[in-house]
């Protein structure tokens, strides 16, 4: 599942305009049958123009909504596209470990 969560028009060098889109996905493991645990709810993020031509998801980044909502808030607070998506993540993880 994916929810929209934020729009941003960003100036492009060549002086043209994109709108990207920010979403939230979420994701529901199968259950461990050996177990019978049902895991947690995953959480990522997604960045795609308007088009979907540009389109990046990182999923299973936390199993806290509230996390992942932060998240997709800084990403489209700080105009990330998707070629940078993997790297702000990477990012982001490392800085949330070290609090």
């Amino acid at each position: 599942m994916m929810e929209e969560m934020a729009r941003k028009t960003i100036l492009r060098e060549n002086g043209g305009e994109v709108t990207f889109i920010y979403y939230l996905t979420e994701s529901v493991p199968e259950p461990r049958f050996q177990t019978g645990v049902q895991d947690t709810r995953r959480y990522g993020v997604c960045v795609s123009d308007e088009q979907g031509v540009e389109r990046i998801a990182v999923n299973d980044v936390t199993s806290v909504r509230d996390t992942a909502i932060r998240l997709v808030d800084t990403l489209a607070r700080n105009d990330v596209t998707p070629v940078a998506l993997y790297d702000v993540v990477y990012d982001w993880i490392c800085s949330e470990t070290e609090r």
